[in-house]
């Protein structure tokens, strides 16, 4: 459904979640969040620089969303496939998108976590 004409992903992780850090903030997570972060990008390497490359996600925090998204009417006639981290995140999203009036949205069961 990702590929269709007329489907934006939009992916609301923030940028620790999603495994793309500066170097500062690398440096500054402890040993052990450094090794859990050099783990999960060893493992998902394919699937980060996919993404990463797509042009078919758009990568907005909640904020963001709703300036960006939910206040343009552009995305009214689009279908949104939008995820979080792990699923939880998003539901009071269901209420904002009703309020600006868009209808075809659909949120990833378990978010990014139950894909990867």
């Amino acid at each position: 459904m990702a590929g269709k004409r007329g489907v934006k992903v939009i992916d609301t992780r923030d940028s620790v979640q999603k495994g793309f850090m500066s170097q500062a903030d690398e440096d500054a997570l402890n040993k052990k969040e450094a090794i859990r972060l050099q783990r999960f990008k060893s493992k998902n390497k394919e699937m980060l620089t996919a993404v990463a490359g797509s042009g078919r996600v758009m990568s907005q925090s909640f904020d963001m969303l709703q300036r960006n998204v939910l206040g343009n009417k552009r995305y009214r006639n689009q279908t949104l496939l939008i995820f979080d981290q792990v699923g939880k995140q998003v539901r009071w999203l269901m209420y904002h998108l009703e309020l600006a009036g868009i209808k075809e949205y659909y949120f990833l069961d378990q978010g990014a976590n139950g894909v990867v």
